[in-house]
């Protein structure tokens, strides 16, 4: 949908300049990108009400947009040198959205930059109007329309910041990458029994750990006992027999999964993205404290299904008692815990 739209806007503005008419679109866009705003800033709105909002808001910013540069568009002689400017562009505001900003930053703040530059652009627009027409009766009215979309921008601009730079309360880090942000919060921390960090990864809860010393090695979030890799790994009958496992783990989060590991078991997590490992590693204790209770714990970094076929193919086959599958490619808890998935090889 997002792409649908865009292209259309590219193709309505291209085609005949009776598609875009400057004062009702940049009004229009001022009441978009002021609810998405308000929106962004805490105002909460139903899911299906959010996205056409945001649908919406993107339909009015690429008819500004777009109308805006065919305005700007050449004679005849110099077309080529404009249309290659529009190419090369695209393929920047591309470059800086898929390498550059999650680097640069530690959030989505792309979307928020978007929405004030989109405020901007209409206001430069109306702007330049105004000095065009300095002479003609509607001066005035242009000149009052200029300083309201420089203060929208101005006020989008500070909201949006606010909204991005305002931490949860007890926000510990936030980072991001290639796969996404992460964000490790503190909760509860003014009663010791339920203090406890937890790593959100874009809406999906990564995982769970209580900070009293006694709870800190408990099944939490969605792994607990009664959970299916929690019934696959307790009643093994190798665990039965009080024989240690070899685990495969698909899926790091923060190492939960590491407190099923008793003295003697083997443990191998496949994990994709090395920020959630950093986070694992220094914020929370699961994969050292089952280190300390004598299991051995491997975590490999990479795609699992290649890793594992790069083990295959060097002759280590790795014939796990329990392969737990926790990959995941959506940020819907529901569609997570649908995915999971648990094999079990029989002992001997």
């Amino acid at each position: 949908l997002p792409l649908g739209i865009y292209l259309l806007t590219f193709i309505l503005t291209f085609d005949s300049d009776r598609w875009y008419y400057r004062p009702l679109y940049a009004l229009l866009l001022a009441v978009c990108i002021g609810m998405t705003t308000l929106n962004i800033g805490g105002y909460r709105l139903p899911l299906i009400q959010e996205v056409s909002l945001r649908l919406v808001t993107l339909y009015f910013v690429g008819m500004v947009c777009h109308g805006e540069l065919v305005s700007l568009r050449p004679g005849v002689r110099r077309l080529t040198l404009f249309y290659l400017a529009v190419s090369v562009g695209g393929a920047l505001g591309g470059g800086l959205v898929a390498l550059v900003a999650p680097v640069v930053f530690n959030g989505y703040w792309e979307f928020h930059v978007g929405l004030v530059l989109a405020a901007g652009v209409a206001a430069f627009a109306i702007g330049r109007e105004w000095l065009q027409q300095k002479k003609q009766p509607a001066s005035l009215g242009y000149a009052f329309a200029t300083a309201v979309a420089a203060g929208l921008t101005v006020g989008v601009a500070q909201v949006l910041w606010g909204a991005g730079t305002l931490n949860v309360d007890g926000t510990v880090l936030q980072t991001r990458g290639f796969y996404g942000a992460l964000q490790l919060t503190e909760v509860a921390t003014n009663t010791p029994e339920l203090a406890r960090l937890q790593l959100v990864h874009g809406q999906t809860l990564h995982g769970v750990q209580f900070q009293d010393p006694e709870r800190r090695r408990w099944h939490t979030t969605y792994y607990a006992s009664t959970s299916g890799i929690g019934v696959a790994l307790e009643n093994h009958p190798s665990r039965l027999a009080g024989r240690p496992l070899r685990v495969g783990l698909i899926g790091l989060g923060t190492g939960t999964l590491a407190t099923y590991l008793e003295r003697g078991d083997d443990g191998r997590f496949y994990e994709i993205n090395p920020q959630v490992l950093d986070v694992a590693n220094e914020q929370f204790s699961y994969l050292a404290d089952a280190r300390a209770a004598g299991a051995a714990v491997e975590v490999f970094l990479g795609d699992a299904r290649i890793v594992l076929e790069r083990q295959l193919e060097a002759g280590e086959p790795q014939q796990f008692d329990v392969l737990a599958v926790d990959a995941f490619s959506s940020s819907s808890r529901a569609r997570r815990l649908s995915c999971t998935s648990v094999t079990w090889r029989p002992a001997g």
